[in-house]
């Protein structure tokens, strides 16, 4: 439920910073890569975890 609408945020964000030159496309792949990694490794639930409390949190809070 909370996967399609971070990873869009998240796409977003990266491509707004690589267009306007604050991120290199190197520094991006880096990112990707490292994310890739993380997802393979022992601390991808906490990391699950962390984000879904998180996106709930923010949820709750009426503006």
């Amino acid at each position: 439920m909370v996967k399609l609408p971070l990873i869009g945020v998240l796409a977003l964000t990266v491509w707004v910073l690589v267009t306007r030159s604050t991120l290199k496309g190197g520094h991006a792949v880096v990112c990707l890569l490292f994310g890739a990694y993380l997802a393979d490794s022992s601390l991808a639930p906490v990391i699950t975890d962390v984000v879904t409390a998180v996106v709930g949190l923010l949820e709750q809070v009426r503006i």
